[in-house]
Order: C-alpha cells, then structure tokens, then sequence
C-alpha cells in the first residue's frame, strides 16, 4: 500500500498548544487567556476544534465524541448559514472563577505520570481554563 505520510508511534509524548504559535489578525493568541468549552473550543479562537482525549480512559473514544459534536456544530452553522463560529465567555459567567484545564488531582494515569513534571512545570501555564460549570 502507498502512502503520502507515515507517522510511527514510538512512545508517547503529551503536546500541548504551545508547540505551535497561533495568531488572530496578526495578534499573538495566548491560549491560558481563553476559556476551554467542553474542552473543545477555546474562547475567542474562530474556527478551530482540540481534540485532547480522556485522561483516564481511551483518548480515542473521547475523539468520536467530539468528532459528533463537531459534525453537528458544522450541520448547525450551515442551518444557519455562518461560515465562523466563535466560543465566548457568557457575560453572567465573567464573575466566576476559572480552574485550571486539566486537575492534577485526577492527571495520575502512568503514562501521564511519567511525563507530569514536564507538563505541570513547562505547559500547564499555557493551556487554557475551565469553569465549574456547564459552559
């Protein structure tokens, strides 16, 4: 079988969005100053969707879901004839507190035990927040 890329899987290494430098019109996005939505869109952040995975169970099975959950935002937008969509922060919630993206109460599977020092020291500051609340 031919194939246009091959990607090998030796290991697995977390990465997070600071791997990558985002702008919007020109501007530097700082995705620790956005707020996660279902931990899929991010505030402010047109047109884009994160696939993160489950901690504790397979990262795969969250990707369906949010695969779905993205199909039927397309299938909404296309009703409604938007060619952007755009999660913000509802006025109501600006007073309530944020958290941080992932809980290293609950961040203990082994393979991301392994790896917690690097993600808690270099990337946890950039990853965006979360609410305690339905978003």
């Amino acid at each position: 079988m031919e194939a246009n890329i091959i990607v090998t899987a030796p290991g697995f290494n977390v990465c997070t969005l600071d791997d990558v430098d985002f702008t919007i019109d020109g501007k530097p996005l700082n995705f620790a100053d956005c707020q996660a939505h279902r931990g899929i869109l991010f505030s402010g952040v047109p047109n884009m969707a994160w696939v993160f995975g489950y901690l504790r169970a397979s990262r795969t099975m969250r990707s369906d879901l949010v695969l779905e959950f993205i199909y039927r935002l397309f299938g909404y937008m296309a009703e409604k004839g938007a060619e952007v969509v755009t999660s913000k922060r509802r006025t109501e919630d600006k007073c309530r507190p944020l958290h941080p993206f992932i809980d290293a109460k609950i961040f203990n599977t082994g393979y991301l035990m392994r790896q917690m020092h690097v993600l808690l020291m270099r990337q946890m500051h950039v990853l965006p927040k979360q609410g305690d609340y339905q978003p």
